[in-house]
C-alpha cells in the first residue's frame, strides 16, 4: 500500500507539471514533510486533499488535479488502500480532453477511514521507467500529540525590550524612612557624646518616569503589534516609577506657521537650518488615550501632567514607510519638539523602519525621518537601538547635526 502510493504521488506531481502547474522540488519536498507529519494517512481523499491544498492555487487547477488523481487511483487498482498484483500503464494527461474534466468541488472535510495495521514496508521498489523514491518513515503517534506552540515574531521581543529599559535608572530617596543611614548615625553619637537614636533615611527607588507618545494608522499600521509590546513591556517590566501611554496621528501637534518655508519654496528637500530659530514652540491639537484614537486629551494638558522632568519617546516611521518627504510634517514636528525641551530635555525617537548601527539606511533617505533625525536623537525599533536610547536617556552624549 505504501509503495504504491509513493508511486502515486510521484506520477501526479509529473502529470501536473505536464498541465503547466507551477510546481517545483520544493513542493514535492512540502508534501513529504506534510505526510512525515501525520496529514493524509486516513484515505484516498485525505491524500488527495492534502495534494489539493499544497499544489492547487485556484478552483481550476483544484478540478484538474482531483481528476488526475482519481484516474491515477483507479488505474492503479487501490482500492481499499491494496498492494495490486500488477502495475498498469498510465494514462497521459494530454489525452484527456477538457470537457471531460470533473466539476465537482473540493471536498475538504474527507470523512476518515481506520488505517491498515499492516506492517509497512521499509523500502519502496523500484519501478521501471521512474526513479526510486525517498524512504518516508510512517507516521509517529509522538509527533501528533505534541502540542504546537505559536508565537508572533516582533522586531524585538518583550524580554529584550525589559532587558534595555531596565537600565534606565534615576534613583531617588522617597517615601517613609526605613532604611538605617549607617554615616549620618555615627556622626549624631560622635557629636552628642552619647547614644543618640539611629538615623533612618527613605529607600532609594527608581524615579524614572516616562511618556511614551505612539503614531497609530496610517503607515503605522504593520507595526501596531511590536508598539502595543512595547508599551506591555515598559509598563510590566522595565521598573520604571511610571509609564504613560498616549497615541496620536502622523503629528501630536499641527497648526504651525506655514508662511516660515516660503523661502524654501525652491528646495526640493527643504531643511529647517535656515528657519529654525523662527519656528515658535506649538502645543495645540489633542492625543489619544486608547489605540483606537477615540479618547482624546488637549495635548497642551498631557505635556504639562506627564512630561516635566520626564524622559519622552517618540514611537513614529516619520514618512519612511511610505518614502515621503513633507515639509509641513517636519514644520510641525519640529514646533511640537520645540514645545516639549520646556518641560524635559531628554527627548528622543524611536524609528520601526530598520537602519545600520549609527547611520540610517535606504528607509530614512529622502524623508521627513531623516531630516527629524537631524534635529533630535533617532534610533530603530531594535535591540541596538534600545541600548542605543537608554544610554542617551541615561545622559550619555548624543549629537546631532542640527539641535534644537
Amino acid at each position: 500500500m505504501t509503495q504504491q502510493r509513493y508511486f502515486l504521488l510521484w506520477a501526479l506531481f509529473k502529470q501536473l507539471r505536464d498541465w503547466h502547474f507551477v510546481l517545483a522540488p520544493a513542493d514535492y519536498s512540502a508534501l513529504h514533510q506534510a505526510l512525515n507529519a501525520g496529514f493524509g494517512w486516513e484515505s484516498s481523499d485525505a491524500l488527495r486533499d492534502l495534494c489539493c491544498a499544497l499544489w492547487a492555487k485556484s478552483r481550476q487547477e483544484q478540478e484538474i488535479l482531483i481528476k488526475l488523481f482519481d484516474d491515477l487511483v483507479a488505474d492503479l487498482e487501490l482500492e481499499g488502500w491494496q498492494l495490486p498484483k500488477e502495475t498498469q500503464a498510465l494514462t497521459s494527461p494530454k489525452s484527456l480532453p477538457p470537457e471531460q474534466l470533473p466539476t465537482k468541488k473540493l471536498m475538504l472535510e474527507a470523512t476518515p477511514t481506520p488505517s491498515s495495521k499492516e506492517e509497512l514496508p521499509t523500502a519502496p521498489p523500484v519501478i521501471e521507467g521512474y526513479k526510486r523514491f525517498p524512504d518516508i518513515p510512517p507516521p509517529s503517534t509522538d509527533i501528533l500529540k505534541q502540542p504546537f506552540i505559536l508565537t508572533p515574531q516582533f522586531i524585538i521581543n518583550y524580554r529584550e525590550i525589559a532587558q534595555a529599559w531596565r537600565r534606565l535608572r534615576k534613583p531617588m530617596r522617597k517615601g517613609a524612612k526605613r532604611e538605617l543611614d549607617i554615616e549620618a548615625t555615627i556622626e549624631r553619637r560622635c557629636r552628642q557624646g552619647v547614644v543618640a537614636p539611629i538615623v533612618l533615611v527613605p529607600r532609594q527607588r527608581n524615579a524614572a518616569r516616562v511618556l511614551l507618545l505612539i503614531d497609530r494608522q496610517g503607515s503605522m499600521t504593520p507595526f501596531h503589534r511590536a508598539s502595543d509590546e512595547l508599551g506591555k513591556a515598559l509598563r510590566q517590566s522595565a521598573n520604571l516609577d511610571d509609564v504613560t501611554i498616549f497615541y496620536f496621528h502622523n503629528v501630536p501637534a499641527e497648526g504651525a506657521d506655514e508662511t516660515i518655508l516660503e523661502p524654501l519654496s525652491d528646495q526640493l528637500f527643504p531643511k529647517m537650518d535656515t528657519v529654525l530659530a523662527e519656528i515658535e514652540p506649538l502645543t495645540t491639537g489633542n492625543v489619544y488615550k486608547d489605540a483606537e484614537l477615540l479618547e482624546t486629551y488637549p495635548l497642551a494638558q498631557v505635556l504639562k501632567m506627564y512630561a516635566e522632568h520626564a524622559a519622552v519617546v517618540l514611537l513614529s516611521d516619520g514618512g519612511a514607510a511610505r518614502k515621503q518627504y513633507n515639509a509641513l510634517r517636519l514644520l510641525d514636528t519640529v514646533a511640537f519638539l520645540k514645545a516639549l525641551r520646556i518641560y524635559t530635555s531628554t527627548v528622543l525617537w524611536l524609528n520601526p523602519l530598520p537602519a545600520r548601527e549609527g547611520n540610517p539606511c535606504d528607509y530614512w533617505a529622502n524623508t521627513t525621518a531623516a531630516q527629524i533625525a537631524r534635529h533630535i536623537p533617532m534610533f530603530p525599533l531594535n535591540r541596538w537601538g534600545l541600548h542605543q536610547a537608554v544610554n542617551v536617556l541615561q545622559g550619555q552624549v548624543y549629537s546631532v547635526e542640527c539641535p534644537l
